[in-house]
């Protein structure tokens, strides 16, 4: 499993998530079964909401 935070305040600049496989060999292959994004907005403007 992989796990990342991001800084509430930096969440407008988060444009992409990369994962660098830094032990890839040629004719490896990675599968992602699914993508499961969790978000807590407390304190939001309805439209900054929308955006979400």
């Amino acid at each position: 499993m992989l796990a990342v935070s991001v800084d509430p305040a930096a969440l407008g600049a988060v444009e992409q998530l990369l994962w660098v496989v830094d032990r890839a060999q040629p004719g490896d292959a990675v599968s992602v079964d699914s993508v499961h994004l969790v978000t807590r907005v407390l304190a939001l403007a309805p439209e900054q909401q929308a955006f979400l």
